[in-house]
């Protein structure tokens, strides 16, 4: 086992002295070299694109100096059209605006219409609860009087009043009454209970 830990150390341990006595060093003098000539004046980075230009594999990762030119004409003739895109697109969108500002004033019409009627109609109701209190009380008073004698009551009110007042009784009470009535009248009014239901 010792043996097999020895070779594999020693396999490695070439590349590892590979790397850190060739690699490393040529790395580090080609940086001082760059970063000197530069300070000296020399233009380290062209030459460098000259040299690999030239070069077949390298020539195709580094972009010469007409090629930036040629994308940059790209770029102004595609900022040029992007531009006039950009005008029209401005356009669509304040016609939308404009449209969508209209159906917004359209709406608020048509909630100020709901909200009116919303409040005429909460007004009804508040005028029709004092008549239901007082409908509701003659129901009172109606359910405690004979059959007979709230009938001849009925019979001579108002039919809307009469309508309103048995509308709200019991079906027993109501029963009794209509019952007590002559068979038109209590036919009629209970003709127009159904009508208001």
């Amino acid at each position: 086992m010792r043996n097999q830990m020895k070779n594999k150390t020693e396999k490695t341990n070439p590349l590892i002295w590979f790397i850190f006595a060739i690699i490393i060093p040529i790395i580090v003098a080609g940086t001082l070299a760059i970063i000197i000539f530069s300070i000296a004046g020399f233009d380290t980075l062209g030459f460098m694109k000259s040299i690999g230009n030239k070069t077949p594999v390298i020539s195709s990762i580094i972009s010469s100096d007409e090629d930036k030119t040629n994308k940059k004409e790209e770029l102004n003739t595609e900022g040029i059209i992007d531009k006039e895109n950009e005008n029209e697109m401005i356009q669509q969108l304040q016609e939308e605006n404009e449209k969508l500002q209209a159906r917004v004033k359209e709406l608020e019409k048509e909630n100020l219409k709901i909200e009116k009627t919303q409040e005429s109609l909460e007004n009804k109701e508040d005028k029709k609860e004092p008549e239901n209190t007082e409908v509701q009380q003659f129901v009172g008073s109606f359910k405690d009087m004979e059959p007979n004698q709230a009938a001849q009551i009925i019979k001579n009110m108002n039919e809307n009043t009469a309508i309103s007042i048995l509308k709200e009784m019991p079906n027993k009470v109501r029963g009794g009454i209509l019952e007590a009535m002559d068979a038109k009248t209590a036919a009629s009014l209970t003709q127009k209970l159904l009508h208001e239901n």
